[in-house]
């Protein structure tokens, strides 16, 4: 498990975190956003607008979820918060992967373009007593989401807050 704490971390854009099937993240108390030199007043385009996130990925060989626990921390201006799918280049599908995501303490999701998105029966989502916020200073972006979830059998949202997120 790679524990992220206290901490303020910039990414370019484009870049972001893996993290495999079997393997944790921790993130208290830390901000996670795009670097100033990125910054979206900046760039025209709307791929170089967003850092990546945290992406859960995997192999067939590699067996269980990916755990991501999210405590008292704010994701900014990432593509996708966090992601249990990721692009596959060969086939040109989405390829979804387990991955058990806990947010609490206050913790935000703050002008991304998707807050969480997770889709496989096996995953979880524990969303307790924090937010997404997207405000409309965002640069014009074809899709912008709270919580996406598809074939999800274990989502609990208890005391979440949701500001302009469709």
């Amino acid at each position: 498990t790679l524990t992220i704490q206290n901490c303020t971390i910039t990414f370019s854009s484009g870049k972001g975190i893996l993290v495999e099937r079997g393997a944790g993240l921790t993130v208290q108390g830390s901000t996670l956003t795009l670097g100033t030199g990125n910054s979206p007043c900046n760039l025209a385009s709307e791929q170089t607008n967003f850092w990546a996130g945290i992406k859960c990925v995997g192999s067939i060989a590699n067996s269980g979820s990916a755990t991501i626990n999210i405590s008292q921390s704010s994701i900014i201006l990432a593509h996708i918060g966090v992601s249990g799918s990721s692009y596959n280049l060969i086939t040109g599908y989405y390829e979804d992967f387990p991955c058990n995501l806990t947010c609490t303490g206050g913790s935000s999701f703050i002008n991304n373009k998707i807050g969480v998105s997770m889709g496989t029966p096996n995953s979880s989502l524990k969303f307790w007593n924090s937010s997404v916020i997207t405000n409309s200073n965002l640069p014009t972006v074809s899709f912008i989401s709270g919580i996406s979830l598809y074939q999800q059998k274990y989502a609990s949202i208890i005391q979440g807050h949701f500001e302009n997120s469709v």
